[in-house]
């Protein structure tokens, strides 16, 4: 997995994280190799939301797909600086979230 920079900005009030992750190649179904135009890399944003004075976030985790966006998860999670913003270990484990 790969990492990519962290961007940061603040609106009104609130401090915005995003980073977004590439997975290394997702092979096709029939396991044909890695040169095949057919695979497809994986792409996750992460989101974080926060206010001044809070000791926790709101935190999304979404997919990044061709023609959409789909969010996996969110939790509520301590505030995490810049160096630790992706190595969180109490993550959020509840419902996965469907396409609606």
């Amino acid at each position: 997995m790969r990492d990519g920079p962290v961007l940061i900005r603040t609106y009104g009030n609130e401090e915005i994280k995003l980073s977004i992750m590439r997975m290394a190649y997702i092979a096709p179904g029939d396991g044909e190799s890695d040169e095949n135009d057919e695979d497809m890399n994986q792409f996750f944003l992460h989101v974080d939301v926060s206010k001044p004075g809070q000791d926790k976030s709101l935190h999304f985790l979404c997919g990044l797909y061709t023609d959409a966006l789909g969010i996996h998860s969110v939790s509520l999670r301590p505030k995490l600086d810049g160096a630790d913003f992706l190595d969180d270990t109490t993550t959020y484990s509840g419902p996965a979230f469907c396409g609606t």
